[in-house]
């Protein structure tokens, strides 16, 4: 069949009504995204922290760990490890509200003592590490020492003291060495 009218074009109609629809699909699919991000951030956050003593877990912390080897290629990377002698047994007479105050407080005390960009993390029951990004050896030692005389106290811990006995050792990353490869070199030198 053919048209008895002819059909002329009109691009300033058939632009205008793309223009329309590509604006309403971009909106819908922008708050879509975000829709779905929000939810995904805060699991992603959620399977990155110790969810008892509130800071980093061990995985997370290998991960910044490996990042930060890359990012500051040239500039020192120093991790101080804490082990809390007697800590594992205490725990676990613990009841769990009392474990989760106690390792909370520990994270705090630790956090008022690092600088705002230092990372914190849980590696075991009784071990919490700090990396210290730019900082060489001998200041991540004297930074540690600091810290194990500050938590060389008793702590109130619903009406109980918890007197907390650390061990500490700091060393810095050598060319070369796995994040892991580290972390387990420093644990082996704790306490000597």
């Amino acid at each position: 069949v053919v048209p008895v009218i002819p059909v002329s074009p009109k691009p300033v109609r058939d632009i205008s009504v793309s223009a329309a629809l590509s604006l309403v699909v971009g909106i819908c699919l922008a708050f879509l995204f975000e829709q779905i991000k929000m939810p995904l951030d805060e699991i992603r956050k959620r399977n990155q922290m110790d969810k008892v003593a509130n800071c980093y877990n061990t995985k997370y912390f290998l991960y910044t760990l490996d990042q930060g080897k890359l990012i500051e290629e040239n500039h020192p990377i120093s991790v101080g490890m804490i082990e809390f002698t007697g800590l594992t047994t205490l725990l676990e007479n613990l009841p769990q509200t009392i474990q989760q105050q106690l390792l909370t407080r520990i994270t705090h005390l630790l956090r008022n003592e690092v600088r705002g960009n230092d990372v914190i993390g849980r590696m075991g029951t009784s071990t919490f590490s700090i990396m210290m990004f730019g900082t060489p050896e001998f200041a991540a030692q004297k930074t540690i020492d600091r810290i194990k005389n500050h938590l060389s106290i008793s702590l109130p811990v619903d009406e109980e003291q918890i007197q907390l006995m650390p061990i500490v050792n700091a060393a810095a990353m050598l060319d070369g060495e796995t994040a892991s490869d580290f972390l387990e070199r420093i644990h082996n030198d704790l306490g000597k």
